[in-house]
């Protein structure tokens, strides 16, 4: 997927907020989600 520098950075530094946020609030899931972003990216 072919993404603009700029925007690629915006969305990794999100992707990092979404992490720690599911890191505190559901870490039995985090795995789960982890399979399933690899799965996208």
């Amino acid at each position: 997927m072919a993404i603009p520098g700029r925007q690629n950075i915006v969305l990794r530094s999100h992707r990092k907020r979404v992490w720690a946020y599911f890191a505190k609030e559901n870490t039995a899931v985090a795995p789960c989600f982890a399979k399933t972003f690899s799965v996208w990216e």
